[in-house]
């Protein structure tokens, strides 16, 4: 329940969006908008060593733009980890776990 309202409060480009939540008589599941690409950690694995400064620059801003709407929304997202951010297709990165 405390993921689905926080997840309804929220609408930042670079998190995931509920597009629905649905519910049966045992379970509640959540319907959230598709993004095409891998996780950050499997990204970060991958380039092990072919990084630059400019992509590094880039990733981290959008972190640090993603913690300061989630602040000013007073909400603590205590799980950030590579595993937890999606990279789209564009190159975007999108925070997608609020369990």
């Amino acid at each position: 329940m405390n993921e689905r309202r926080i997840l309804l409060k929220i609408d930042f480009p670079f998190i995931i969006k509920l597009v629905k939540p649905l519910k049966n008589d045992s379970f509640c599941f959540f319907l959230m908008e598709f993004v095409k690409g891998k996780n950050l950690d499997d990204y970060l694995n991958e380039r092990k060593y072919r990084r630059n400064l400019y992509e590094t620059q880039f990733y981290t801003a959008t972190l640090l733009l993603i913690i300061e709407y989630l602040n000013k929304k007073k909400i603590a997202h205590r799980d950030l980890k590579p595993a937890n951010i999606m990279m789209d297709q564009n190159g975007y990165l999108k925070l997608i776990d609020f369990g």
